[in-house]
């Protein structure tokens, strides 16, 4: 059984926590307040969850599991580069040579999401579709967009 909601709700509160009281050694469970050491950081798994929760970024840094409502969310981490202008599109940069595999949750099996490269359409030739997923390879410094398929109801 999988429990993604429960997951990503529990990252989103962890997240306004951190928003609203700093990085702390720990919270309260009933009212959050910050108790504990201020600026001590939080276990790396604290970390993961926000991550890969909120801005579907898991622990590879390659595979991005686009969350739902992920409008507007943006995310810097170290070389890596996270936008959703819109909740079916994801932007990715990467200071490095990187190969990308992005899956959105409700991809329609064998639609292929339309990857574009600073703007412009990137070559059929240049990125493999999987199921409503994709994978493809990042050069260093360009934007990349991906757009979910049309879901054809």
């Amino acid at each position: 059984m999988q429990y993604h909601d429960v997951a990503r709700k529990l990252a989103e509160r962890t997240r306004r926590l951190i928003a609203e009281n700093g990085i702390n050694e720990r919270y309260n469970a009933l009212t959050g307040r910050a108790i504990g050491d201020p600026g001590v950081a939080m276990t790396c798994s604290t970390w993961s969850l926000l991550v890969r929760s909120v801005y579907g970024v898991h622990e590879d840094f390659r595979t991005i599991f686009v969350p739902s409502g992920a409008k507007g969310r943006r995310l810097r981490l170290g070389k890596l580069e996270v936008s959703y202008p819109e909740d079916d599109v994801v932007e990715l940069r990467s200071a490095f040579e990187r190969r990308f595999h992005v899956i959105f949750p409700d991809g329609k099996p064998g639609a292929a999401p339309v990857v574009t490269c600073d703007g412009k359409p990137l070559g059929s030739d240049r990125f493999q579709p999987e199921n409503g997923a994709v994978s493809f390879t990042a050069q260093p410094g360009h934007w990349y967009a991906v757009q979910r398929a049309n879901i054809v109801q």
